[in-house]
């Protein structure tokens, strides 16, 4: 038995071993295609660790020494490393075509010479067209080294017609990644996101974990553009983990310092100076001097907002000098010292450092230098020179909104930039006595974009409130302390409310009491809000009528449903009437409305189902009908399949009053201006909307979430109400949330019936509010009649 089971044993061991041997027999076929499936899929480390395998195994094969070394010296030139173009000199020629091919290819990413490409392309043509398609990505790539973003369109579009999607999925990914990086670079960046969406889904399917993380870098670069830091740190964040698990620590690191500089741009210093340590401590391990010192100047920030003077200067003094040795842009490290000697009390050696910076070109350090100057000014009592620094600060804001002003994207993000340096002027003037001016500078931020083209009016808030009749109410939320300007015929006075979270983290949870009908008179959080944002203004209010301009989260919830206990528990829409408008440049010089006998309407809905997700209005018709009969036949009703996005754009709006909307509408969070009404056999964005000019008095938008869900520092919602207005209108009626269609043909009726009696727009909508508040029925809920909101003149 002993003797059996020992031959067993040798029997298994040598079975074993044969089988080890076998796997130990790689062909240089197979691991030439894992090396190359590496590199293709962003495995950096991985493709270079697998060539240098086959150079070993391999290299005595003339081929396979020359295609294993092209994987190597591409692999070399992704990390930035100086020896890829040595490699490529030393690594000899074997005459295979698709080595000759690679190398050309190689050789042209690795010099910058697109016309070496162009060279791989012909011979590509000739001799292998199966390359053509990842040629033409690195193509594409080479026309970002001439700043040409129509070529590199063309050749990523080249690709994508060339590539076999099924065998080359990351060839795909990377062409749809490359059109993304253009709009990037154009600073289009809701297109990018976009773009970029596509792009990750096809690298994700490809398994191209490697090219994701760097796509996530972009892609929450272009969040951050557009003033979303947490969907930006939300994509850094993912990016990290997979840089991580690739062992790519350049991208790494990258990545965890936008994280600590979008903290920064939240104020989260805390956070900003976790984030800023880990890149630090990743970038020591990467052994490269100038991104060591890229990550010492972040930390060193992050210290100099905590008042870390000491760490602050230890770290920033490191940067500075291995910028001497590694080379680099310095000048933030220089800021950097001269924020640290003003925080020790060596403000002149400051002065003298920023005085060396104020002249630069790159306009986000401008800010900076500008406003570090004007605080310091500030702080020695040098009124005169502080206010004409935060004005040099607001002055470089315009010239870069010149120079960004076809992209509405890039001025929304552009406000959230300038934000914090605003805050810090208001609060000068307002130490300086002086509220009226501390206004002036809250509204030089308000709505810029709506604003860009026309001639902007004379800052006269009181008179604008003595035309009115009204109160007007405007609101700076900021993380230390809230402000609102109270403006009467009488004058304006500014009263401190609580930090812009405490407001949100109210104003949110009231909200969710609304969408889920649960909110009713007895609600704590209704009359908190009420006590904080209205009551202090009600003791100077010289009426009823008050005109808000909101800001931050007050762009997401009516004020007219948050609960005054006084005599009662009551809404606030039962004592006010209440309108809305992006900023006081906005409400017009004069109170008149055109009568509404002389009123022209275009009305347009009531349209076939849209697939399953718009089916059919089923109280459309009857909506339409209802408005309709108040014109008569000053109305052009357009419904059915010729409810077109056409029928809009070719109207003629010139003679329209009235536009009334009857259709679903879409909210896009990712990119506001594609928010749209959804008509037959298409849909009207918002950037359509926004390029068709008119003049209508008023334009109501009866659909789902047609205010906007997005709101973009100095601009309050971003949708349809703001399309429309930025196209001409002088009112948009529009729904903050999904509405019932039965109580929104209710709202609509009584509206129209009011304005039918001459009632000025913002009282017609009240009264048609009030009556469904009163209709002792469910809809009597804020949920069914809170949502619709006026915005624009009252």
């Amino acid at each position: 038995m002993k003797t059996r089971a020992i031959v067993t044993l040798l029997l298994l061991l040598v079975a074993s071993a044969f089988t080890v041997a076998r796997k130990q027999r790689v062909t240089p076929e197979e691991l030439y295609a894992e090396a190359r499936l590496a590199f293709d899929r962003g495995y950096i480390n991985d493709a270079l660790s697998l060539a240098r395998k086959g150079q070993e195994r391999f290299g005595k094969n003339l081929k396979w020494q020359e295609l294993f070394g092209i994987i190597a010296i591409e692999a070399l030139s992704r990390q930035r490393d100086p020896r890829a173009e040595a490699e490529l000199d030393r690594t000899p020629s074997s005459g295979n075509p698709e080595a000759t091919i690679r190398r050309l290819m190689a050789r042209g990413y690795v010099l910058r010479n697109a016309e070496v490409l162009e060279e791989a392309d012909r011979l590509a043509t000739r001799q292998m067209p199966s390359l053509r398609a990842e040629i033409a990505v690195r193509r594409a790539v080479a026309c970002f080294w001439k700043d040409d973003y129509d070529c590199v369109e063309r050749f990523a579009n080249q690709a994508l017609a060339l590539v076999d999607r099924s065998r080359e999925p990351y060839v795909f990914a990377n062409a749809h990644g490359n059109v993304a990086l253009a709009a990037m670079r154009r600073r289009h960046y809701q297109e990018a996101i976009e773009r970029y969406d596509r792009s990750m889904r096809f690298a994700h399917v490809a398994l191209a974990k490697g090219t994701l993380s760097r796509m996530l870098l972009n892609y929450g670069w272009s969040f951050m553009q557009l003033g979303d830091a947490d969907e930006a740190k939300a994509a850094f964040r993912k990016g990290v983990e997979i840089a991580r698990e690739q062992g790519d620590r350049l991208a790494e690191l990258t990545l965890l310092g936008n994280i600590s500089s979008a903290a920064i741009a939240q104020q989260r210093f805390d956070e900003a100076l976790s984030f800023a340590q880990r890149s630090l401590d990743v970038a020591r391990k990467y052994e490269k001097a100038v991104h060591t010192a890229l990550a010492l100047t972040n930390l060193a920030q992050a210290q100099i907002e905590l008042g870390h003077a000491e760490a602050a200067r230890k770290a920033n003094d490191e940067a500075l000098a291995l910028y001497e040795t590694a080379g680099g842009d310095k000048s933030y490290a220089l800021l950097n010292a001269a924020r640290i000697d003003a925080l020790t009390g060596a403000r002149d050696a400051a002065m003298v450092t920023l005085a060396g910076l104020e002249k630069s070109k790159d306009l986000p350090l401008r800010w900076n230098v500008q406003a570090t100057m004007a605080n310091i000014y500030a702080a020695e009592g040098r009124v005169p020179d502080a206010e004409r620094m935060y004005e040099a600060a607001l002055d470089t804001g315009d010239d870069a909104s010149v120079m960004t002003q076809s992209s509405e994207s890039y001025l929304f993000a552009f406000e959230s930039n300038l934000i914090r340096t605003n805050d810090q002027y208001i609060e000068f003037l307002l130490r300086a006595g002086r509220p009226l001016d501390a206004l002036h500078v809250a509204e030089r931020t308000r709505a810029r974009t709506l604003l860009r083209d026309s001639e902007k009016p004379p800052f006269a808030p009181v008179q604008a409130a003595r035309i009115h009749h009204a109160t007007i109410l405007s609101y700076w939320l900021a993380p230390k302390r809230s402000l609102l300007w109270v403006i009467t015929a009488d004058g304006v006075s500014v009263v401190t409310l609580p930090p812009g979270a405490a407001i949100d983290g109210l104003i949110d949870a009231y909200r969710d009491e609304i969408l889920s009908r649960t909110a009713s008179l007895d609600s704590a959080r209704g009359a908190r809000l009420f006590q904080l944002l209205v009551a202090p203004a009600l003791q100077r209010a010289r009426s009823s009528r008050f005109i808000i301009i909101p800001d931050g989260h007050l762009n997401v919830i009516s004020l007219e449903s948050l609960v005054s206990g006084d005599p009662r528990p009551h809404y606030w829409i039962e004592d006010a009437t209440v309108s809305y408008a992006p900023a006081l440049a906005l409400i017009p010089p004069a109170a008149e409305h055109r009568p509404f006998r002389e009123a022209h309407a275009l009305l347009m809905g009531n349209v076939p189902a849209q697939g399953a997700q718009f089916p059919a209005l089923p109280y459309a018709r009857l909506e339409i009908e209802r408005i309709a009969r108040h014109f008569g036949e000053r109305c052009r009703i357009v419904t059915g399949d010729d409810a077109t996005p056409a029928a809009y754009l070719t109207a003629d709006l010139r003679r329209v009053s009235h536009v009334h909307f009857v259709a679903h509408g879409t909210a896009s969070m990712r990119s506001p201006l594609e928010s749209s009404v959804i008509l037959s056999r298409g849909t009207l964005s918002g950037r359509e909307i926004t390029r068709t000019p008119l003049s209508a008095e008023l334009v109501t938008v009866s659909s789902c979430n047609s205010a906007g869900r997005r709101s973009y520092a100095g601009e309050g919602p971003v949708g349809l109400a703001w399309a429309f207005l930025r196209a001409g209108a002088r009112r948009v009626v529009a729904s903050q949330w999904d509405v019932s269609d039965t109580a929104t043909a209710s709202v609509m009726d009584g509206m129209y019936r009011a304005l039918a009696t001459d009632r000025a727009p913002a009282e017609a909508l009240r009264e048609a509010k009030i009556e469904l508040l009163r209709s002792q029925n469910k809809q009597a809920r804020p949920f069914y009649w809170a949502p619709f909101i006026l915005y624009g003149a009252p």
